[in-house]
């Protein structure tokens, strides 16, 4: 595809150019009154890729610059022009108004949940396709995250490794491999539970929970900020759990608890979504603020009114989940600035 045809098209078309600090990255906008309807070109037909987290940044900078100067709507189309469409696949999970140019079979494509137009600049791309027929996909590709899913492989690997040695369900048997026992961690100094304990489970039924919670929600939150970000929710959290765990049998005089489980780092992914769909007006693909604010009173009203359960972990979990989000989103916003 010529993007400099496509320049010329839309300049004619009185949109007005505004160039960012990446070469590959434009934007062409026109103003009606208040609203504004900005047409976001990224030309990465040489090879150059991006993370779902950062396009997401980059967008949502936009649409603030905007904001800042005081139109009251903001109307935002991204085109992304590409010779490998597999890499996009995450970012369309998440954004609903983006279009992409296979540039290798100069086709343009568009989903059913994507705008079918935007200011006819459609009719314009297909003339510069050469004529092709526009593909029209009726669904968008199923995106499975790739962390997500290892942690929940590992999770299910260490417990058919732990029942195969012993009984998941015998506090002993799982303190002593490797779940948090106070006289282990406070006299011995065997700080490295911590860790080891976010990866066992007391049986079946509690490996279950927390890992169909895990495969519900961890994959919006994978696609939100990307997989290392997420890696480092997921971790951060489940260790500030366990030491929030730990402090707590502490001060209480607690000592004989045997505690274990992925329930920690589960609760911080939930407070980094709540966090984060705050951050995207109230919505991530199909969560919203409201849906997450009942999921959390709903979990924790579970855990104090089941026996047996560590609520100092799981409220420990959702304060780290939201302070890691919290850092995680102001280093992202800085980036994309600094574009």
């Amino acid at each position: 595809m010529n993007v400099k045809q496509l320049e010329e098209m839309l300049l004619q078309g009185q949109f007005t150019l505004l160039r960012s600090n990446v070469k590959e990255i434009n934007m062409y906008y026109r103003i009606y009154g208040r609203s504004i309807y900005i047409f976001h070109v990224c030309d990465f037909s040489m090879g150059m890729t991006i993370e779902p987290a950062q396009f997401q940044n980059i967008t949502r900078q936009i649409e603030w610059k905007f904001y800042d100067q005081g139109y009251q709507e903001i109307n935002r189309l991204s085109l992304i022009i590409t010779n490998d469409i597999n890499w996009v696949k995450p970012i369309i999970e998440i954004d609903k108004s983006l279009w992409i140019v296979d540039a290798k079979k100069s086709k343009l494509i568009i989903f059913e949940n994507q705008p079918s137009d935007f200011l006819s600049i459609r009719k314009a791309l297909e003339s510069l396709l050469d004529g092709n027929v526009v593909e029209h996909h009726k669904k968008t590709w199923k995106y499975i995250s790739l962390m997500n899913t290892i942690l929940v492989a590992i999770n299910i690997l260490v417990f058919l490794i732990t029942e195969w040695r012993g009984d998941t369900t015998d506090g002993r048997f799982l303190a002593k491999v490797g779940a948090m026992y106070m006289p282990y961690i406070i006299q011995n100094g065997e700080f490295y539970r911590i860790f080891t304990s976010m990866f066992l489970h007391f049986g079946i039924s509690h490996l279950t929970g927390n890992m169909v919670t895990l495969l519900v929600l961890g994959d919006n939150l994978e696609r939100a900020v990307g997989k290392w970000k997420y890696l480092i929710i997921y971790i951060g959290s489940g260790l500030g759990a366990g030491m929030t765990s730990v402090l707590f049998n502490w001060i209480t005089g607690q000592m004989n608890v045997v505690a274990a489980g992925a329930s920690g780092a589960v609760f911080g992914v939930i407070g980094a979504l709540f966090y984060i769909t705050l951050q995207n007006k109230g919505k991530l693909e199909n969560l919203t603020a409201p849906k997450m604010s009942v999921l959390i009173l709903f979990v924790l009203y579970s855990g104090f009114t089941t026996s047996g359960t560590d609520n100092a972990a799981h409220i420990g979990g959702l304060f780290f989940g939201i302070l890691i989000a919290i850092v995680l989103c102001t280093t992202m916003k800085k980036t994309a600035e600094r574009k």
